[in-house]
């Protein structure tokens, strides 16, 4: 730890000879090539990795060197967001450091315009209390087996733009909030808003047709008996 500590104090201090800003954007879960070149050290080491959330997730690890060229593959991308690695070698015999970050994207291409993401927040909005209004109307009408075709394309309406809002949320938000709401709703709300009322409107019309041959009979044994 007092290691640590004494290179990112070196890192304030010193004008590192091979620093870099930022190795660009990357997909989620995929591998990463860190890599450093320095044409006057015998090793070159990160210190750190930070994941977005300021958690040091990998320490104390010897980039592999090919003539002048270091790299380290890093695979722990499950999350997005920026990452920042920190390192170390003997450049000249002198020790210096380097940090530079990465981005993390779902797709690993540019993150949504702020206008597409608010975008997608309002269509979640919507999707949402467009899910719960039809349940709680679908489970009234369940009781007297009323639910007719349009309450039932409603239903589904709301829970097809639920996946939209999945799909969009995991290409193109970096907050992975909404993608985690949006796939427990669709999970959950496959039985209550698609399954739930095609059973209902099945029953209703299952119930309205030997209504409607019971009164039929009764009709014509009335006939009969008149």
């Amino acid at each position: 730890m007092f290691k640590i500590l004494v290179l990112l104090s070196l890192l304030l201090i010193l004008s590192p000879a091979f620093a870099m800003d930022s190795l660009g954007l990357f997909e989620k879960d995929d591998c990463v090539m860190l890599t450093q070149t320095c044409s006057n050290c015998t090793y070159v080491n990160i210190s750190s990795v930070q994941d977005p959330n300021s958690a040091i997730i990998k320490s104390n690890l010897a980039m592999t060197k090919t003539g002048t060229f270091y790299n380290y593959s890093f695979c722990n991308t499950s999350d997005v967001g920026t990452y920042i690695v920190s390192g170390f070698g003997d450049n000249d015999n002198a020790p210096d450091v380097f940090v530079y970050s990465f981005d993390i994207t779902p797709n690993g291409l540019k993150p949504a315009s702020d206008i597409l993401t608010i975008g997608i927040y309002l269509l979640f909005l919507i999707a949402t209390l467009g899910l719960f209004a039809t349940f709680f109307i679908n489970l009234a009408k369940l009781a007297t087996l009323e639910t007719n075709l349009v309450d039932v394309l409603l239903s589904i309406s709301a829970f097809i733009l639920m996946i939209v809002v999945v799909y969009l949320s995991e290409n193109f938000l970096m907050d992975s909030f909404v993608q985690t709401l949006a796939n427990g709703f669709v999970t959950y709300t496959k039985y209550t808003n698609v399954i739930l009322p095609i059973i209902s409107f099945v029953l209703g019309l299952i119930v309205f047709a030997f209504t409607k041959k019971r009164n039929k009979s009764v009709r014509e044994l009335s006939g009969r008996l008149s």
